[in-house]
């Protein structure tokens, strides 16, 4: 008995005890910022416009930055934040600004989210005289995107996610010539003056619209004559709100309140005081949440690894018959054929190899008589493939996984092997040892189960 006192002692006193050092270890990880200026001042204006009495506090935490922390318990069903629609900044509130006259007359229809870029530049620009200085001297200076990384930062991407980030900067770059042109023709027509911007202050903009932005309906937005109808409508910057950090597992309903005039937020899931209080901001892997939002997410349950069609041939063709390599376009014009009939998903994750890719490698390591007898969409129907087909399949998978296994580690040696203290070089290494992980876990899974080939 007397161990047993001097243990609960060592460790805290008893449960209370235990709950207490609990919670001061999760203090330690956090950092109160609510004082800094900015954010005091962000707080003053939200007071000053109807928007104050929050149950959250702006904190710095140690493993995914700058979020809200709740300052009292919160239990589902509470709303945790509500924006009145007087600080909801949409295509609306661009049209209604001093940007107006500009627009009546540029020959160009702009769509919503140049429109708010437009928007946020230029009353950046205007600094403490525009209403919305506490917002944007909220926002970050700078973004953890790909568009912010350095070219030789880029070539360390995974292929896919370096051509997503390609064609981003693309749309970049066609985005930062319509609004040079925009406001080249507002000067030009003295409805603007004393007013520059380049490059960087539109990749800030278009930054901070494409990561901060929620998405709803905004009344008669969609349809105005002036906003290009080619991009929806759906955006809305919402201040402080976008302080909400990302997690999968947060459960959170989010809407417009009609007879409040608000957004409001509402938890699902409750919250102890010093808990980090999250959105979720959609069902997306590490490689989407890295190009749109500049972070990656550790354990992300969306993760998955895709393959491409012409590993899937490939790998499929080498546990086939001979006549198979004798006629190589064989499996081409199945997976044509495959493809016509809405199979899209070819990727793995943690749950194994997605459907769509089982059933192309089932269809695909067929034999010639079953596939010319038209057996092949049945598989597709749910049927299933004989033990010939269903081993050669087994065989193809383990020799995708095993192939891509074997080039993740080394792309994770090299990545290891740079020294950098940079964060988007983080972010790059964790996106290889989250794909290692899967291949790993996917390959353990296939091979719990191997029909052999009837001979």
């Amino acid at each position: 008995m007397a161990d047993l006192q001097v243990k609960q002692h060592v460790s805290g006193r008893g449960r209370t005890g235990r709950r207490r050092e609990k919670r001061r270890s999760k203090i330690d990880c956090q950092r109160n910022i609510s004082q800094e200026k900015k954010y005091v001042e962000l707080q003053q204006w939200l007071n000053a416009n109807g928007a104050g009495g929050y149950p959250l506090r702006p904190t710095y935490f140690h493993d995914t930055g700058r979020g809200l922390m709740a300052t009292k318990s919160m239990k589902p069903g509470d709303v945790i934040v509500s924006i009145p629609s007087n600080l909801l900044i949409t295509s609306q509130v661009v049209l209604r600004s001093e940007l107006k006259d500009v627009l009546k007359t540029f020959p160009v229809k702009l769509t919503a989210r140049l429109l708010l870029c437009a928007f946020v530049i230029y009353e950046r620009q205007k600094g403490s005289s525009s209403f919305w200085a506490p917002y944007i001297g909220s926002l970050p200076d700078a973004f953890s995107t790909p568009s912010y990384f350095t070219s030789e930062e880029l070539q360390l991407l995974p292929a896919p996610l370096r051509q997503r980030a390609t064609e981003q900067n693309s749309l970049l770059c066609d985005g930062f010539s319509k609004l040079t042109k925009f406001f080249e023709f507002g000067q030009e027509c003295h409805f603007l003056s004393d007013f520059s911007f380049d490059f960087d202050d539109f990749k800030w903009a278009w930054s901070a619209v494409n990561t901060r932005t929620l998405y709803y309906k905004v009344e008669e937005a969609g349809s105005h004559r002036l906003v290009d109808p080619s991009e929806r409508d759906v955006y809305v910057l919402a201040p402080f709100l976008d302080l909400l950090n990302h997690s999968s597992t947060a459960e959170v309903a989010g809407s417009f309140n009609s007879i409040k005039q608000c957004y409001e937020i509402q938890t699902t899931t409750p919250y102890n005081k010093f808990d980090q209080v999250f959105i979720h901001y959609g069902p997306h892997d590490n490689e989407t949440l890295l190009l749109e939002y500049g972070f990656v997410e550790p354990t992300n349950p969306h993760s998955v690894v895709a393959i491409t069609k012409e590993d899937v041939i490939k790998f499929s063709s080498e546990v086939m018959d001979a006549w198979v390599s004798e006629t190589g376009s064989v499996l081409p014009k199945r997976f044509e054929r495959i493809e016509a009939k809405g199979i899209w998903d070819i990727s793995c994750s943690l749950n194994g190899p997605s459907w769509h890719l089982t059933v192309s490698l089932n269809i695909l390591c067929m034999g010639q008589e079953q596939y010319g007898r038209g057996e092949w969409v049945g598989l597709l129907g749910g049927e299933e493939p004989s033990q010939e087909c269903l081993a050669r399949s087994r065989r193809a998978v383990q020799n995708i996984l095993c192939n891509y296994l074997a080039k993740g580690v080394t792309s994770s040696q090299e990545l290891l092997s740079i020294k950098s203290d940079s964060y988007h070089h983080y972010m790059t290494v964790q996106l290889m040892q989250e794909k290692k992980f899967i291949l790993e876990e996917c390959l353990k899974q296939v091979q719990q189960f191997e029909p052999q080939e009837q001979t």
